[in-house]
């Protein structure tokens, strides 16, 4: 019997040691754990602020695409003023060089308006 009682607390023994073995991997598993939990809350929170400065970066930009529309708009509209007012600058200077070319012709029988006639039938 003494061999069997042997037997069984070396058996005890070696079941106590694996226990130990896995408690300690238990143990380790848990420490990985909660670092790698506070790693993930860390990340998750850079996420956020990433993700906020993107929204934010993107709203700037947008409004900067905004206010460029709207400049190239009035530059356009400007453009078209000019362009305008220098074809009716050069409307009439061509009108009065025009009557001045017509003026002394000898058709004094032409009246005012039909020499207005012929001014635009010209242009």
């Amino acid at each position: 019997m003494s061999l069997l009682v042997c037997r069984l607390q070396d058996m005890v023994r070696k079941s106590e040691q694996g226990l130990g073995t896995a408690e300690g991997h238990i143990s380790s598993l848990q420490e990985n754990q909660e670092i790698l939990q506070k790693e993930l809350e860390l990340t998750r929170t850079r996420l956020r602020e990433t993700t906020d400065s993107l929204y934010n970066v993107e709203g700037e930009l947008e409004q900067e695409r905004q206010q460029h529309d709207a400049m190239i708009v009035a530059m356009r509209e400007e453009e078209k003023f000019k362009v305008d007012r220098m074809a009716h600058d050069l409307e009439i200077k061509w009108t009065e060089n025009l009557r001045q070319v017509f003026s002394p012709l000898p058709c004094l029988f032409i009246k005012k308006d039909e020499l207005n006639v012929i001014i635009v039938l010209l242009l």
